[in-house]
């Protein structure tokens, strides 16, 4: 499963690193997190039936596979969805709204899921069929990382873990970690984002 988010020709010309020095488990290590990270794997698309979600009273229910590709069916409590109820969006789906009144377009009522436990049902198909190019760029610079930080054994064992401190002016203090864990986590945030699911 190596080297699915990237390859070691591109690791290899971004961080000047020789692909021979480039090991399966570093970018094993980067995907994991990855997927960790994103709550779900980029290797292709896959239909979800009856992916089970918890209605809490918003008028958007985030998926567990995401992008989502198509949707086949939603069931709630009081039964069957209509397409034309909902919208899709690349990682939720949202109810749409209805006009108060049927002489009115200026005032609306937001349509949302009933609250439940499990009383949503999501048949659709997830996944993404290629790499998002952020999640390739996250990839490279990750295993690049790692095989860096694999390479400088021994004097500067001690400073990947450390915490560096700087005075930004009279009396503002920037303490910032430094190391692989944090590196890697700031990578993910910066390209990934958050995984942000309401349930």
């Amino acid at each position: 499963m190596a080297w699915t988010y990237t390859t070691k020709e591109i690791v290899s010309a971004w961080a000047k690193i020789a692909q021979a020095d480039l090991l399966d488990q570093y970018s094993d290590w980067a995907e994991a997190l990855i997927d960790d990270w994103q709550g779900t794997t980029y290797l292709g698309t896959t239909a979800y039936t009856d992916e089970k979600h918890s209605g809490d009273g918003s008028s958007v229910v985030f998926v567990d596979h995401p992008p989502i590709v198509s949707v086949s069916a939603i069931t709630v409590s009081t039964g069957q969805v209509s397409s034309s109820e909902y919208e899709i969006f690349p990682y939720y789906i949202q109810l749409t709204t209805d006009p108060l009144t049927e002489t009115s377009n200026a005032l609306w009522r937001p349509n949302v899921w009933p609250e439940g436990v499990g009383n949503i049902l999501i048949s659709y198909v997830g996944g993404s069929e290629t790499v998002p190019k952020k999640v390739e760029l996250a990839a490279t610079q990750m295993v690049s990382v790692i095989a860096s930080v694999s390479e400088r054994q021994g004097a500067d064992l001690s400073l990947k873990y450390s915490r560096t401190t700087e005075n930004l002016g009279d009396s503002e203090t920037m303490t910032e970690r430094l190391g692989l864990q944090a590196t890697l986590r700031s990578i993910m945030r910066a390209y990934l984002g958050p995984k942000v699911q309401i349930r």
